[in-house]
This record gives C-alpha cells, structure tokens and sequence, in this order.
C-alpha cells in the first residue's frame, strides 16, 4: 500500500513537473482587435510658465489607436498590427513634449502647412512583440513599436517604442496595463492603457467609407478631459493671452452628439476648465451649451475665404481623403456653430479635430484623442492640439430629429384702403428634438413678386438663414410675409419655399408649393 502511494505521488508529482507554466498557453488576446485608450502624464520639474522652479507641473500624456493581435503561436501571439496617435506635451520645449500619429491630414489649412496627426487605417506597429512578462501573475508585457509618418509638427517617417505591462479579464473582452519603468530615463511617460474588444464580424463590423455608416449612426453621449501644454509650447503660447486660459489648464466636458446620415452629424458640449483660473488676465469663460456640427474629413476640406462661417467649405479644394476605416478608426472635424448661447469658443470660431476608435459589441462606444484646434487668434488655421485630451462615449437612446410645420400657404394681404401698405404674416415652425444645433435656411423660388405685392421669408428677403437650437420644441424661425403697397385684384403670385439644413435632415415637407400671395 505504502508503494502504491509513493508510486501515485511520484507520478503527480511528473505531470506537474512536465506541465505547462500558466504564461507558456497562448494569450487570450490573440485573434482580438481592441480600441486602446492610454492616459498618464510626464513627471516634470518645470513649472506652468516653463522655468525649472519646484513644485513641478505634470504634463498629460494621452494616446488612443487600435491594435489586432493574430493567430495563437505558442506562448505569443503570430503578428500584431495597428496604429497610434499618442500627445504627451504637445511641443513644448520644457520638458520635451513628443507628438506623433500615423498619417498627416489637413494640410493646406494647417499654420504650419504640415497638417496634424490622423489615423489612415493601415499598419503601423511592425516590430510590436508580446510575451510573457517577468513580473508573473498571467501578466504578459507587450512591446509596442508605434510608427508615425508626422512627429512634433513634421512629416517625417519613424518608430517610437513604448512597453507595456498587460492584464486581462475572463476571455480578454477587456485588457488593462501600465508602462514599463525606463530605469529612471528622465521624462519617461508614466502610462496607464485600457483595451477593449472592437467586434470584427456581423453588422457591427466597421467599413471604409466616405461618409458616416453604421455602427456609427445613433445618438450618444460623450465626456472628455485632458490638461494642455505650458507656455513652452508655441501653439499653447499663441492661445494663452485668451481669456480660455489654455496653457496648463485642465478641463472637462460633458455633452451628446447625434449622427443622422452619411454627411450630417451635430451636438452640444458644456467645458468646465481649470477651476476659473488663469495665469493672467480675465476669468475663465465657462463655454457651456457649445452647440457644433461634426464632419467627416472627406466632407471637410477648408475654410478658405470663409471667414467664421462654419457652414462654409470650398468645394474647389481637394477633399482630405477616407474618413473611416475597416480597423474601426476614423478622422473627424467639429466646428462650433454660431449660436452657442453662453459659448465664448462661438465668437472665436473655434474648430476642432478628432480622431477615434470604434468598440463594443456593437461598436457605438468609442475612444477618442484631440489632434488638432483651430480659431481666431491663430489665423483660422490647424495647430497641433495644444491640449492633451482624450474622450469617450456611449451609446444613448433615443435619438432625435428635427421636423418642421409650415401655416398657412395662402397669404391674403388685407385691402390697401387708405393704408399705404399692408402685409400678412405666416410662420414657419420647428421642433428639434436631438443635440444638434440644426442651421436652416427657407427659399422662395419661381415668382415671388409682381407689380404690386411680393413674398418673402422674413419680411426683406426671400432666402434667409436661421439656426434651430438643440431641444427646442415648437419654436418659430421663420415669418413669411405677403406685402402688398397697391390694389392687387388682377393676379395671385404663385411661388415655392423650400425649407434645407446642411446640418440635419429635416422630417415632414420641406418644399411647399404653391405658396400664394394676393389681397
């Protein structure tokens, strides 16, 4: 009996010895694509303003890009692909900030004509290994080499390299991680990285396209935040003396953004950035209820000779190229519209660019990285992102729309009599539902006037523009007026008015005919 149980322990005791160390089965994240989103900061003894005086200022790092890790091949996993747009200091001198990104976009509307930093859906992590990491625990260390083609406002082609301490959950839906420590390399980024599962198959799987698609339609919510460069940073520099305080502030929004079709996306935000202190000059202008339109950069090209006007693009100038891609990656561009009610960014004309990935079991929650930032007081032109921001966002429901109720379409004015003139009034009315701020414009056609009367949208003109403000149910935009200064009994003026947005689609009719004038 005593050699059976000996024979049994021996033997136990072969199988474990022979068995597979935890780290030797492959990764659970082989066979993946996941959306990642890195935060930290830079560890600094350098100040708001740029001189080495202590306490020190932290610098934010961010990054947000894609990764795919192959097919199971041992302890590792067969490839690893993806690409990265990383912002850790902007470029600021003091301590040296390091920007980088795969691709370059937006070129002839950059002040630097170098455009900024965008995803362009191809591979840019050659080299990237990962294996089982020293540190035990089923933690495994991913070494990852991000190539750029635009660095710290170049294009210039490079690798920079970034090692990564990884722990996963229960089947790798989400996997999470720290940098790995230099060896105390001064200014060396301290990183936190958050991965999640981008679905590849169904309907759900992302596409290349020039226009917004599913899964990218819907209504969601969005929460941002991030610090900026100090004022050793030339964009940050140019944007200081503003009373928006950019340079070494922090900040934090808050707002929703409904995508309706391929072209017409909009919302609102509300910014809340560093506390209501600057380092000089006014208090902090809050921007809360920024209304903006979001574009695909292939519907965005410039605002060349258009001055502050964010429904104005250049149709003669090239389009930027793909907007999204089938890596779930996507460039877009908001533009702060023109009737933000306590939005000093609105009288800047601010714009800013953005860079995201898709994730989820349907992919409508995505990643998001700030890349480039544009307004008044830098010429209307792209500059690197200044502030080092990174957003999320979730699906919501239900999502909006706008639609609008035209009365009446005959118009009598009433007899001149001893009145020199007289004039009926109608309204055109809408009820906006979504986030987006819906910029409108009514137009009368055919024949709108005659001898003695005449149609128009607002008592002058017979084209007008208006904007439909986010929420704001029943409300009248529009008066059309039939003006008559003489007798008018021989003739009805018949004409159309047709009723556009180039920011949302409008529900219930939009083109009106005939709209008739008479008395």
């Amino acid at each position: 009996m005593k050699r059976l149980l000996f024979s049994l322990i021996a033997l136990g005791g072969l199988a474990l010895a022979s068995a597979p160390m935890a780290n030797a089965a492959a990764p659970v994240e082989c066979g993946k694509s996941y959306a990642m989103l890195i935060t930290g900061a830079l560890p600094s003894e350098v100040s708001q303003d740029g001189s080495s005086t202590l306490p020190g200022a932290l610098t934010p790092a961010v990054g947000v890009g894609v990764i795919t890790f192959g097919a199971a091949a041992g302890n590792t996993c067969a490839s690893i692909t993806g690409e990265l747009i990383y912002n850790a200091g902007d470029l600021q001198a003091n301590p040296v900030g390091v920007t980088f990104g795969p691709n370059s976009c937006f070129q002839q509307d950059s002040l630097f004509i170098t455009g900024i930093p965008c995803f362009d859906g191809a591979d840019h992590f050659a080299g990237s290994t990962l294996a089982p990491s020293a540190f035990g625990n089923g933690a495994l260390q991913l070494n990852l080499v991000a190539g750029f083609n635009w660095m710290d406002g170049s294009v210039v082609a490079g690798t920079y390299p970034i090692a990564f301490t990884l722990q996963q959950t229960l089947g790798g839906s989400i996997v999470v991680g720290n940098s790995v420590s230099d060896d105390g390399v001064s200014a060396t980024p301290i990183l936190a990285v958050t991965m999640q599962k981008i679905t590849t198959t169904g309907a759900a799987a992302c596409t290349n396209t020039a226009g917004y698609a599913g899964p990218y339609l819907g209504l969601t919510s969005v929460l941002c935040s991030g610090g900026s460069a100090n004022t050793s940073d030339f964009p940050a520099s140019l944007l200081n003396a503003s009373t928006m305080g950019f340079a070494g502030a922090w900040s934090v929004n808050t707002g929703a953004l409904q995508i309706f079709n391929a072209t017409q996306a909009g919302g609102s935000l509300s910014f809340n950035g560093n506390d209501d202190e600057v380092q000089t000059g006014a208090t902090v202008t809050q921007n809360n209820d920024c209304s903006f339109n979001q574009l695909p950069d292939t519907a965005f090209n410039t605002r060349t000779g258009c001055g502050n006007n964010p429904h104005c693009y250049d149709s003669a100038l090239p389009l930027q190229g793909d907007f999204a891609f089938a890596d779930c990656t996507s460039n877009t561009t908001a533009v702060v519209s023109d009737s933000g009610p306590s939005c000093a960014f609105t009288a800047a004309g601010f714009e800013f660019a953005l860079s995201t990935v898709q994730w989820s079991a349907t992919n409508k929650s995505s990643y998001g990285i700030l890349t480039g930032i544009a307004g008044s007081g830098t010429g209307e032109a792209f500059l690197p992102a200044v502030v080092m921001t990174t957003c999320t966002t979730y699906p919501n429901s239900p999502a909006g729309l706008i639609s609008n109720l035209m009365v009446p379409t005959a118009y009598i004015a009433p007899d001149v009599g001893s009145s020199p003139t007289t004039a009926m009034s109608g309204y055109i009315k809408f009820t906006n539902t979504s986030p987006a701020d819906c910029h409108v414009t009514a137009t009368f056609s055919g024949v709108t006037s005659d001898a003695n009367c005449k149609l128009t949208v607002d008592g002058t003109n017979t084209s007008a523009n208006a904007d439909v403000l986010p929420d704001s149910p029943s409300t009248i935009v529009f008066q059309p007026r039939c003006t008559c200064t003489a007798e008018d009994t021989s003739s009805t003026i018949n004409a159309t008015m047709t009723v556009t947005s180039s920011d949302c689609p409008l529900s219930g009719v939009t083109v009106h005919s005939p709209i008739t004038c008479s008395n």
